[in-house]
């Protein structure tokens, strides 16, 4: 974050359904000296950021992982109780038509999130984070964002059913060994107001790349020196 702070690149974190959101509420004001953008948890009022990128005005509208119960809690708030009652993949449809309704006019505008799609190609997920009962349809992604960066599943790829350009990133290193064969990277995108958005693929070289190997017993000391210095 100091790094890129120095160089005066304004970052966003927001949490998954992995991460403590006590912890990333916490570190909200300590980061925000560094540039860093913090969003521990869904809300109905703190949803964007405006950045200037390269003169470019660009609106980040963010949705960090909504967990059951944290839409739970939101219905509560607002809505009659049938709205309450409403499906998990409608609560979160309507809170990205909620999203869209704030952005801007004349800026590039970017949807952030940490959630499962339904037909997203998994990988190494834990099983219940993946669960269809907490997927959300391609299709809710509002037309008013020009395009939608996600987060939550593993493997790099697009969601084509999507009415707007939706790429997932993809986990930045090799989660285990079921993604040895997986490339890693992360996407530059392009985009000006009024344009669709050009993403370009970034492979990593990975410090660390995890493979298995094969072989007989018989084999084992010249395997051995063949991974002596692996990294």
């Amino acid at each position: 974050c100091c790094s890129l702070h120095e160089r005066k690149i304004p970052s966003v974190i927001l949490s998954g359904n992995h991460d403590s959101q006590r912890f990333w509420g916490s570190m909200q004001r300590v980061l925000s000296l560094a540039s860093v953008h913090v969003f521990d948890k869904p809300s109905l009022d703190r949803q964007q950021v405006q950045l200037n990128i390269k003169g470019q005005k660009v609106c980040l509208s963010i949705l960090p992982y909504p967990s059951e119960r944290i839409l739970a809690s939101l219905a509560k708030n607002t809505g009659t109780l049938a709205e309450q009652r409403l499906s998990y993949a409608d609560r979160v449809e309507r809170i990205l038509i909620h999203l869209a309704e704030k952005i801007p006019e004349e800026q590039v505008n970017i949807l952030c999130s940490h959630l499962m799609v339904d037909g997203a190609k998994t990988s190494s997920e834990r099983e219940l984070s993946i669960s269809l009962a907490f997927a959300v349809k391609p299709q809710s992604f509002p037309h008013a964002f020009d395009y939608v960066a996600l987060g939550h599943i593993h493997k790099h790829q697009q969601m084509k059913l999507s009415p707007v350009q939706t790429w997932y990133s993809g986990s930045p290193y090799q989660i285990d060994f079921g993604e040895t064969e997986t490339e890693k990277g992360v996407i530059l995108i392009d985009a000006e107001p009024g344009k669709t958005p050009q993403p370009t693929f970034i492979p990593l070289k990975l410090k660390q790349p995890l493979q298995n190997v094969y072989f007989h017993e018989d084999q084992l000391e010249p395997i051995q020196q063949q991974y002596q210095d692996y990294p």
